[in-house]
């Protein structure tokens, strides 16, 4: 059964080993510094994050109408007989005549050609709906420029546990590394005891299995420092091809006890003050279609010039004038209007009370994990430390044949697997920190690393 478990993991093993080496690929030095500089410079995220906020200016921008006059200019040419027409179109153009009162002339008269050119003024005096609806863009704006600063927040906290992820990579290969060695030096004395008679080819094959086992971790380990330097390139918006080599490494948690608050503060998170003030547009929008009932006030003014030619300037007049308009029924629009915004205020509010929530138990929760990483890495490094002693001890009575082949392998799985749950640990309690920075406020954090 042993041997027939060593061909099984020396086939894969040799499968595996077809890849291409992870140190023939091309790397990329990068600090933490560096790393979260580019994100924040090209990373996708931050790109729609300013895109969103362009979009919402333009929309503020737009608002203005409401208030601005607007100017139109027009060059129209129209060729009639129609009586009432060619007598209005004379008229404008001045060369009305007294022949053109003869009942022939003005019954039937000939094929008259016109063109006017115009300037035209439309100016807002009053308008309610308006003022709300340019306030509610406002805060709109607000609203995608606290969503851009939370972007940037989320992005620079992905970095850092992307790039802590990198470096846990790199540690566990070196881990796996470093049991290998020692595995094959254990595997090349136990040949040597075989050849002479010490140890059963049993033994022997056991230390091959575990070089196999050891093989195929490395493959493993290197596989995911390929995927995570493919997540961290993406993160960073970084196209060219390779690896990602981390040029930081992460400092060991402190034993002392943390001062870290519970709770959130709603003025510091900039995802609910984003939320505040998609609430405060809701309640603008809110009014703005209340006030579609109101009247409204309204100037205008127009100059003209009509002649038979075009772009002609032969006979001008103006026009100015004031009007009051006041839709007082337009088929339950404005109902409808109105009870669209009501549920969008109502929407804004329960958004902000489950963000709030959430927000809390986010704080809460990295508030816990900081101190239960900080706990494990302790008691990993303590469970480290003995099993370094046990696999001393192990190897001693190994070496005057006093333990089994099968009992120093073990020892070595119980200390690689210790490194590695250390390695994890000191992980988990820097991502901890920065939840809890992203769960409070970057100002907010007082604890270095």
């Amino acid at each position: 059964m042993k041997y027939t478990r060593f061909l099984i993991l020396l086939v894969i093993g040799a499968s595996l080993m077809n890849g291409t080496p992870l140190h023939s690929e091309q790397k990329y030095k990068l600090s933490l510094e560096q790393a979260i500089k580019t994100g924040l410079t090209s990373g996708y995220q931050i790109r729609l994050a300013k895109e969103a906020l362009s979009m919402a200016q333009a929309k503020n921008l737009e608002a203005w109408n409401g208030f601005l006059p607007s100017i139109t200019f027009s060059e129209s040419f129209m060729k009639s007989t129609d009586p009432v027409t060619v007598f209005g179109l004379k008229l404008k153009q001045g060369v009305f005549t007294q022949q053109d009162f003869s009942l022939s002339s003005l019954n039937n008269p000939d094929v008259f050609e016109n063109y006017s050119t115009q300037i035209k003024l439309e100016l807002p005096i009053l308008n309610v709906d308006a003022f709300y609806h340019k306030s509610a863009m406002s805060a709109s704006v607000h609203a995608q420029k606290a969503n851009l600063e939370r972007t940037r927040q989320s992005v620079v906290f992905q970095i850092k546990a992307a790039y802590y992820g990198l470096i846990l990579a790199y540690q566990n290969l070196q881990a796996v590394k470093d049991a290998l060695r020692v595995a094959q030096i254990h595997r090349d004395e136990a040949k040597l005891a075989l050849e002479q008679g010490l140890l059963t080819r049993a033994d022997y094959l056991l230390t091959e299995v575990r070089v196999q086992e050891l093989k195929e971790e490395a493959l493993i380990a290197e596989n995911n420092i390929r995927d995570a330097s493919d997540q961290f390139k993406f993160l960073i918006g970084m196209q060219e091809k390779g690896l990602i080599e981390p040029t930081d490494s992460l400092v060991a948690p402190g034993t002392s006890p943390l001062n870290f608050s519970e709770g959130v503060n709603p003025a510091l998170r900039a995802d609910l003050q984003a939320l505040h003030f998609q609430q405060v547009a809701a309640h603008r929008q809110l009014k703005a279609a209340r006030s579609a009932w109101f009247p409204r006030l309204n100037a205008f003014g127009s100059y003209e010039w009509n002649d038979n030619r075009f772009f002609g300037q032969n006979a001008s007049n103006w026009m100015i004038g004031v009007q009051l308009s006041w839709k007082l029924f337009d088929g339950l629009g404005n109902w409808g209007r109105h009870h669209q915004a009501s549920a969008r205020v109502r929407e804004a509010t329960i958004a902000y009370q489950q963000a709030y929530h959430q927000a809390s138990n986010e704080a809460n929760s990295a508030y816990r994990k900081i101190s239960i990483a900080q706990q494990r890495y302790q008691v990993a490094q303590k469970a480290l430390q003995q099993a370094s002693e046990s696999l001393r001890l192990i190897r001693e009575r190994f070496e005057v044949g006093l333990v089994k082949t099968s009992e120093l392998l073990e020892h070595e799985l119980q200390y690689t697997r210790a490194r590695l749950r250390s390695l994890k640990a000191k992980f988990d309690y820097h991502v901890a920190l920065d939840q809890w920075e992203l769960a409070h406020a970057p100002e907010e954090r007082e604890v270095k690393k």
